[in-house]
């Protein structure tokens, strides 16, 4: 399932922000410059390695990667919401008020 429009651009816009030297990649200093922000504001169990979205592994995040990674990121959290649903649902079902 692909991003929504409203979606791609804010991702793009968010890569574009942190793109500073506007080259069209995120380099080490950006990455690191981005977690330093990002993961203030990000759970723990949301957080990322740039390792994990570098497809090429040339060390710089291209916008491609990045909106890429963002769409696995999304069927991720859809995929473990499904999961903590189900589970929530079949525990509240096995309940003495429910059998």
């Amino acid at each position: 399932m692909p991003l929504s429009d409203a979606a791609r651009e804010l991702c793009s816009d968010l890569f574009t922000k942190l793109d500073k030297n506007n080259d069209g990649v995120l380099n080490a200093a950006e990455q690191t410059t981005a977690t330093k922000m990002m993961h203030s504001f990000v759970p723990p169990s949301s957080r990322w390695k740039w390792v994990e979205m570098d497809a090429d592994g040339d060390g710089n995040i291209s916008l491609s990667e990045w909106l890429m990674y963002r769409i696995f990121c999304f069927h991720v959290q859809c995929i473990q919401l499904a999961v903590l649903k189900t589970s929530h649902a079949l525990a509240w079902l096995s309940t003495p008020l429910h059998n």
